[in-house]
């Protein structure tokens, strides 16, 4: 699975999920009954999860992957962070 630059998402299940493009490059997908987790292809670590069924509290197509509930990145910026945070809260 490729993250490009120019459209930084990752399409699952009639969703998609915005990803920060720092993120962008190759990786391997393993999604099982409980989670879907993307492991770069190049050094093999995770790089991002979520657990599944994928429970958000929008009904939108198009959702910020730090609007999915347990989602997990790897290296989040303190932005990123911030905004989990402040969206937890909310909802």
């Amino acid at each position: 699975m490729e993250i490009r630059r120019s459209n930084p998402q990752i399409c699952y299940r009639g969703r998609i999920f915005k990803v920060p493009t720092y993120l962008v490059g190759t990786y391997r997908l393993v999604a099982t009954a409980t989670g879907f987790t993307l492991f770069s292809s190049h050094g093999g670590k995770e790089s991002i999860y979520f657990p599944l069924p994928v429970r958000v509290a929008s009904s939108k197509r198009l959702v910020p992957l730090w609007q999915v509930y347990g989602t997990r990145i790897r290296g989040p910026n303190p932005a990123w962070v911030q905004k989990r945070i402040e969206y937890e809260k909310d909802h």
